[in-house]
C-alpha cells in the first residue's frame, strides 16, 4: 500500500515538475508546523498545571505568622465563618489603642495575603476555579468580616486592596449564581 502511494505521488510530482528540493522544503514546513502545534499544546497544559499547583499551595496554614494572626483575630472577633459578625472599624481601633497594638498588623497580614492571592488570580498566575473551590468561602467570609477595615484603608489609599475588592465582587456574584 505504501509502495503504491509512493509510486503515485512520484508520478504526480513528475507531472507537476516539482523537484526534490521543493518537496523536501514543503515537508519540512509541514513537520515544523506540527511540531510547533504539539509544543504549544504541551506548554499550555504545563502552564495550566502550574497555575493549579500554585492555587493548591496557596494556604494560610503554612506560615507561622499567619497562624498567629488568625488565632489572635479569632480570640478577639471570633472565627471567620458565615455566621461571624462584621467587625466595625472603631472596634479594631479601640482594641489597637487599649489592648493589643499588633491587632492592625494581624488584620493587614491576613488581608494582604488575600490581596496577593487575588492579584495572582487576576494576572492568571493562580487558577481561579481551583482557588474558588478551595478557599472561596473563607475568602468571602474574611472580606465580609473585615469590610469596614477594608473600606477605611481603601479610602485613605485607593489602590489598597484593589484586587481583593475585585475578586470579592467577582466571587460573590459567582457564589450567588451557584445558589440558584
Amino acid at each position: 500500500m505504501v509502495e503504491i502511494f509512493l509510486a503515485e505521488a512520484t508520478a504526480w510530482l513528475a507531472q507537476q515538475k516539482i523537484g526534490f528540493r521543493e518537496v523536501f522544503l514543503g515537508c519540512s514546513v509541514v513537520v515544523a508546523l506540527l511540531q510547533f502545534h504539539l509544543v504549544s499544546k504541551e506548554a499550555a497544559r504545563s502552564n495550566q498545571r502550574k497555575r493549579e499547583e500554585y492555587a493548591l499551595t496557596y494556604s494560610l496554614t503554612r506560615n507561622d505568622r499567619h497562624v498567629e494572626a488568625r488565632q489572635a483575630l479569632a480570640k478577639y472577633f471570633g472565627a471567620t465563618t458565615p455566621d461571624s459578625e462584621p467587625v466595625p472599624m472603631n472596634v479594631v481601633l479601640e482594641l489597637y489603642e487599649s489592648e493589643d497594638p499588633k491587632i492592625i498588623s494581624y488584620v493587614n497580614l491576613i488581608l494582604n495575603h488575600w490581596e496577593n492571592m487575588a492579584l495572582a488570580i487576576c494576572r492568571g498566575v493562580a487558577d481561579e476555579d481551583t482557588a474558588f473551590e478551595m478557599v472561596g468561602r473563607r475568602f468571602l467570609n474574611t472580606v465580609r468580616q473585615y469590610r469596614s477595615y477594608i473600606e477605611h484603608v481603601s479610602k485613605e489609599s485607593p489602590s489598597s486592596f484593589k484586587y481583593l475588592n475585585w475578586l470579592a465582587k467577582r466571587w460573590q456574584r459567582r457564589k450567588s449564581a451557584t445558589r440558584r
